[in-house]
C-alpha cells in the first residue's frame, strides 16, 4: 500500500528540468529594472535683440551727453535733470530706476568698488529729494569710456528688448527708425500704454505699430514737443528723432 501511494506522489512531480517553470536569468532583471533616460529638455530659445543703426545711436549719446568733448567738461559727475528723474550718470543712466544688482552688474567692471557702493545707495530716490544726493556724489566721476560701455552693452540691448516686447511689429521697421524709438522710450521710459493726457503720442505710437501705419510716427514724436518749453533740450531732441525715423523710413536693408 505505501510502495503505490509513494508511486502517486512520484508521478506528480516533474519528469524533466524543461517542465518545470522557467526562472528569469540576473540579466533579464537587471534589463527590466534599468532606468530610463530621461530625454534632455530642447534648449531656451535666446531672444534676439534686433539691431538699430549707428546713426540713431549717435543721436541718443549726443542727446543724453552732448558729445563727448562736453561730457568731459561737465557731465562726469553724477546729476539730477529734475522732474521725476533720479540720480543720472553716464548716458542718461537713471539710478532712481535701477536696482542695487543692476548697479553692481553695470558698473562694477568700470568703476571704484567704493565708488559702485556710493551709487547704490541712491537708488530708487528720484524727484526732489534726488537732487541733493547727486550733489553729494559729486566726488564719483564717471569716464567717458565707462559711460560709453554701459550704454552700448547695456543700455541698448535693454531698451531694445523692451519696445520689442511692448511694440508689435517692431521687426517690420528698419534699424534707424527702430533706434529712434528706442530713444523716445529711453527718455519717457515704456509707457505705450499709461493713461493720461501726458501719454497720448505714446499711445498713438503703438497704435500706428499695431496698424503698420509707420510713417504717421514722425507726428507722433513731433506733438509731443507740446510737454516742453519752446527750443529747450527736450523739444528739440523730440525734432531730431522725428527727422531721423523720417529718414530712416526710406532705408532699404531692415
Amino acid at each position: 500500500m505505501w510502495s503505490t501511494i509513494s508511486n502517486f506522489f512520484a508521478s506528480l512531480r516533474p519528469s524533466s528540468p524543461q517542465s518545470q517553470l522557467s526562472q528569469p536569468s540576473p540579466s533579464t532583471v537587471t534589463q527590466a529594472v534599468r532606468p530610463v533616460t530621461p530625454v534632455p529638455a530642447p534648449p531656451a530659445t535666446a531672444v534676439v535683440v534686433l539691431p538699430i543703426s549707428q546713426e540713431s545711436e549717435t543721436l541718443i549719446v549726443d542727446e543724453e551727453t552732448g558729445g563727448q568733448a562736453y561730457y568731459e567738461k561737465t557731465e562726469m559727475r553724477p546729476d539730477c535733470p529734475g522732474g521725476m528723474s533720479g540720480v543720472t550718470i553716464g548716458d542718461g543712466y537713471d539710478l532712481g530706476y535701477s536696482t542695487i544688482q543692476d548697479v553692481a552688474n553695470d558698473w562694477g567692471p568700470y568703476l571704484p568698488a567704493d565708488a559702485v557702493a556710493a551709487l547704490q545707495s541712491v537708488v530708487g530716490i528720484h524727484g526732489s529729494p534726488a537732487k541733493s544726493h547727486a550733489a553729494e556724489l559729486h566726488w564719483v566721476v564717471v569716464p567717458w569710456v565707462a559711460a560709453q560701455g554701459v550704454f552700448l552693452k547695456k543700455d541698448v540691448p535693454k531698451w531694445t528688448l523692451t519696445c520689442q516686447r511692448d511694440l508689435p511689429n517692431f521687426a517690420l521697421l528698419t534699424p534707424t527708425c527702430r533706434g529712434c524709438i528706442v530713444s523716445v522710450a529711453f527718455n519717457r521710459g515704456a509707457s505705450f500704454d499709461l493713461a493720461g493726457d501726458r501719454y497720448v503720442e505714446m499711445r498713438s505710437i503703438k497704435a500706428h505699430m499695431i496698424a503698420k501705419q509707420f510713417d504717421q510716427i514722425p507726428g507722433d514724436i513731433i506733438r509731443m514737443q507740446r510737454l516742453w518749453p519752446v527750443n529747450g533740450d527736450l523739444w528739440k531732441r523730440r525734432a531730431h528723432e522725428a527727422a531721423l525715423f523720417t529718414k530712416g523710413l526710406t532705408e532699404k536693408d531692415n
